[in-house]
Formats: C-alpha cells, structure tokens, sequence
C-alpha cells in the first residue's frame, strides 16, 4: 500500500512505543523514501532513539495515529520510513480547528461568581481556536478548574472578551477553555482561524495542529 501523502512544514507529535511520554516535533520535508522531522525533545536528558515511534498529526480532516520506522537520527534531526495508510489509526477531528499561533492576550482571574479575583494579566498565546487557546504567563492564573476572562482582539469583529475556565495546567502552561464564548464573536474566531490555515497554506505551511487522544 503507498505512504500516507501529507505535506511537509507541519507539527507532528511524538511518541515512542512503549510508554506514555510525547514530544513535540516538526515535519520539516517529505520524500519517497523518508520524511525528515526536527524533534529536539526526543533527544533531551541523553535518551536513546527508539526504532519505531509513533506520529500523530492532522491530515484530511481527520487526527492520524501511525507507527513509523526510525531509520536514521542526528540530533535534532529524524528521518522515519514514510508510514502507510493501512497502518495508521483515523479519529474524528475537535469540533473546532486549532491552529499554532503567536499572540497575546489579556486574562482576568474570576471567582466562580464572576467577580476579579486578581489583576489582569498579559498571556503569550501558542494556539488558538473558538474552543480555547494553550497559553503562558509568568504569573500564576490559577489552577485546574478556575475561572478567567479572555480578552483578544478579532478582526472584523474587535475586542471580544470570552468567560474561560483552566482545563489544564503544567508550570506555566495553561490549557484554557473559552465556554462563554458564543454566538457571533465565536464564530468571528472561527472565521480568523479558517483565514489564517488558508493564508499559510497558500504559503506552503500547514499551521493546524493534532487532536489530543
């Protein structure tokens, strides 16, 4: 069976075989006989390369899972046997798009009332869709299940602000949810996250971004 057909400049996921660890990686070029990925991480703390590794990453509208062969690595560099289709586990994409991105934003800790609970803070944004964003800060927003009010500006629409809550949190990374966003400004982000994946696209670069399992 032929190897899957993607195209290149893409995040990619990591995972080796046995354990539960993933890395974060970049599919940097595509050829008939390997596909070559940065993926630094997998090199940290003088870690053996494994043979095998499994890739995840979004491709046709669905998040693919697949074993790949490693055939050769020079940190930070792997070069993997491209995977074939047969091999490759499908799961149905979020319902919203996610997309990499580089941004800031303001965040307002609420108490679950709604009411401030601290000053408002200025994020760095790494991902975005009308779900929610992966952000970081160096000030403390709170832990799992806290509330916040996003503030972003939208075009088109203008500043939108979007009652949130923190689904994860890991040091200074927050996974954040936007659950009172709706209607016409959800929709404005959704618009400027489909903009954005065509903008690039045109460029040659796929900025959106596997579905976590």
């Amino acid at each position: 069976m032929p190897p899957i057909v993607v195209n290149p400049n893409k995040p990619i996921e990591l995972a080796p075989m046995e354990g539960r660890a993933e890395y974060a990686g970049h599919l940097m070029d595509v050829e008939p006989d390997a596909w070559l990925i940065k993926a630094p991480e997998l090199f940290t703390g003088g870690k053996e390369v494994p043979d095998y590794i499994e890739l995840a990453f979004g491709h046709q509208n669905y998040f693919w899972r697949v074993p790949a062969e490693i055939k050769a690595s020079f940190a930070p560099w792997i070069f993997v046997k491209p995977p074939e289709e047969e091999d490759a586990r499908r799961f149905q994409r979020r319902s919203f798009v996610r997309i990499s991105l580089s941004a800031q934003m303001m965040a307002i800790p609420l108490t679950a009332n709604g009411q401030p609970r601290g000053p408002s803070v200025k994020v760095d944004v790494h991902n975005l869709s009308a779900g929610g964003c992966l952000a970081t800060c160096d000030s403390a927003l709170g832990d799992e299940g806290d509330y916040l009010l996003m503030a972003m500006e939208v075009p088109g629409i203008g500043q939108v602000g979007a009652p949130s809550q923190l689904v994860r949190v890991v040091d200074n990374r927050y996974g954040i949810n936007f659950h009172g966003l709706k209607g016409q400004p959800r929709d404005g982000v959704a618009r400027f996250v489909t903009d954005q994946i065509a903008f690039h696209l045109q460029r040659g670069r796929d900025i959106t971004l596997p579905e976590p399992t």
